[in-house]
């Protein structure tokens, strides 16, 4: 009998724990997509209209995913709840750039990782997302060639120089505004 009461503790510490990494790795995708977010923040012209529709795109694929990990974790949040949610976090990375660009660039390089380890993933297992879910974990560090960190850099610096520009310092009163 205690056996099997220890089993079954055991089991149930088990899922508790795969949930708990699973909040996680929704929470890394939401911040994903408040980077890539302000990754779309570049002038308006046709040399950068491919990539800020990239951007646009990975940002809404990022906050799609951590919509699916929370609603697998039971927590059922609104459209508008999620977007508050990257909001908060693209607040964040703009206080983090002032402060350390280079966290910021390390951040880019993680998240385009699990965007890399993301889209394996889903071509692996495309017909289950629980399992899709199941696999995929944050990344600790990355590193990037050096061509690639100085075009991120400059990307970054744009991008942040932009929203400077523009006059706005959080994207959360940005969206409260329009």
């Amino acid at each position: 009998m205690f056996k099997k009461v220890t089993s079954l503790l055991f089991a149930i510490s088990l899922t508790l724990n795969l949930n708990a990494s699973d909040k996680k790795v929704g929470d890394f995708a939401n911040q994903c997509s408040a980077l890539f977010l302000i990754m779309t923040m570049l002038p308006d012209d046709e040399q950068w209209k491919p990539f800020v529709d990239n951007m646009s795109n990975l940002s809404e694929t990022m906050g799609l995913l951590s919509a699916t990990i929370y609603d697998e974790n039971n927590i059922s949040l609104t459209q508008g709840k999620l977007i508050d949610l990257r909001n908060i976090e693209a607040d964040k990375f703009i206080n983090m750039y002032k402060v350390n660009k280079t966290n910021v660039t390390k951040l880019y390089a993680r998240c385009d990782k699990f965007r890399e380890d993301f889209a394996y993933q889903a071509m692996l297992i495309p017909d289950n997302d629980t399992k899709l879910i199941n696999a995929l974990s944050i990344p600790s560090s990355v590193d990037m060639s050096q061509q690639k960190t100085a075009l991120i850099e400059m990307i970054l610096e744009m991008s942040f120089n932009m929203l400077s520009d523009a006059g706005i310092e959080s994207i959360v009163e940005f969206y409260e505004e329009i």
